[in-house]
């Protein structure tokens, strides 16, 4: 009976100070309070006591509604930073052989972040989470700055990150301005940072394997991109950067849970190659019969519904994978550029270097299966390869 009066008495102070109350507690008598009734569920559940934390572990570019599931999602993400890390730790610390400075930094970092996280309940959760949080942005950026090339450099491809802080872009402008190519390939990014637009000349942006859910408005700066490889995250649609790029010509998206395709599309005059396997779209928009120059379409494993419009399904029935004249080309070209029987060798070897961008496929592999004349589809049909999945990830 005293407990219930307590606790009567406790609900009917007012909610400010029931916050501040709460608030001084350590994190996990925070979170079993919730479980001791409805009401104090309610209370715990409000915006008031997860803002802060979401902020001391969540990067600038993401915005995320300050709720109890979205700090579980965050904090679910720091320990799967650290776990791929540890995976990974000897092949980053392998790149600082003969960088002592950097080894030891390295180290350090990690073990604290280790220990941090192993109990992150306390009284000092908020400090502690913040704390992991940049001592992982700087593992990431002593991690990147082992891997930079010269200025004059054209590509990068950086391994074994967790993220690309905004940072290590800025610190490194000569570098980071000057690149075509950009591979980030096989790490675990959610994001990139907001100031990507200093790399103005890429050409080609390979996100493929990673686990990338939020992409920065700034990305739509980037109107030099031809090249666009994005797989394993979780969007369900594509960035409205892709419909306001005049350049794109290849697109890769698979595995991204897309389950639309805007109008927009139609922007995308020069889209020649559309990968969108393994996703869960029904219905492509009427302004997708508009793609003309679209010579390559990939469609497998996607509920593609029979309500498809009548120009799409024709459109989808005429496209043909040509690429047996792109791989022919680039044989041809790199021929010649060794034979040196050009009158213009620079052109040639622009044209074979732009090429060596794009994914590679046999010809055998790159057959699209048609749709029957019919034009019926149902439930079950879908436009894809006779491929295994693995065998259509671009090649760069």
């Amino acid at each position: 009976m005293l407990s219930a009066q307590i606790h009567s008495d406790f609900l009917n102070l007012p909610l400010e100070l029931i916050f501040k109350i709460i608030d001084e507690l350590p994190l996990q008598a925070q979170l079993s309070l919730a479980d001791t009734c409805q009401d104090m569920n309610n209370i715990t559940r409000d915006e008031y006591f997860w803002r802060k934390r979401i902020r001391a572990i969540s990067p600038s570019e993401l915005v995320l509604e300050p709720t109890k599931e979205n700090f579980k999602t965050r904090l679910k993400r720091i320990y799967s930073e650290i776990k791929f890390l540890e995976q990974h730790f000897a092949k980053i610390l392998a790149l600082s052989d003969g960088n002592k400075a950097a080894q030891q930094q390295l180290n350090k970092n990690f073990e604290c972040v280790k220990s941090l996280m192993k109990y992150p309940w306390g009284e000092n959760s908020v400090a502690d989470l913040s704390e992991a949080d940049q001592l992982l942005i700087a593992i990431n950026e002593i991690t990147i700055q082992l891997q930079l090339p010269p200025p004059i450099a054209k590509s990068l491809r950086l391994e074994h990150i967790t993220r690309l802080p905004a940072r290590s872009i800025s610190q490194n402008q000569a570098i980071f301005s000057q690149l075509e190519r950009l591979e980030l390939n096989g790490n675990l990014l959610e994001t990139l940072p907001e100031n990507i637009n200093i790399c103005l000349n890429l050409l080609m942006l390979d996100l493929y394997d990673t686990a990338i859910t939020f992409f920065p408005k700034h990305l739509k700066d980037l109107t030099q991109l031809q090249f666009f490889y994005c797989s394993g995250g979780n969007t369900s649609q594509l960035p409205d950067m892709l419909y306001t790029n005049p350049q794109l010509k290849w697109v890769a998206y698979d595995n991204m849970h897309l389950v639309s395709i805007g109008e927009d599309i139609k922007n995308l005059k020069v889209l020649s190659w559309l990968y969108l396997a393994n996703n869960q779209i029904s219905v492509l928009p009427c302004s997708f019969s508009t793609l003309t120059a679209l010579r390559e379409l990939f469609l497998s494993n996607n509920p593609l519904s029979a309500l498809q419009s009548q120009k799409v399904t024709e459109f989808l029935q005429s496209i043909q994978c040509d690429v047996k004249d792109k791989v022919k080309r680039q044989a041809t070209l790199l021929k010649r550029l060794r034979q040196d029987k050009s009158d213009d060798v620079s052109h040639l070897a622009e044209q074979f270097d732009l090429l060596s961008i794009t994914p590679q496929f046999t010809p055998n592999q790159a057959r699209l299966k048609r749709l029957p004349l019919s034009c019926s589809l149902d439930s079950t049909m879908q436009v894809k390869r006779r491929t295994n999945n693995h065998a259509l990830l671009p090649r760069i």
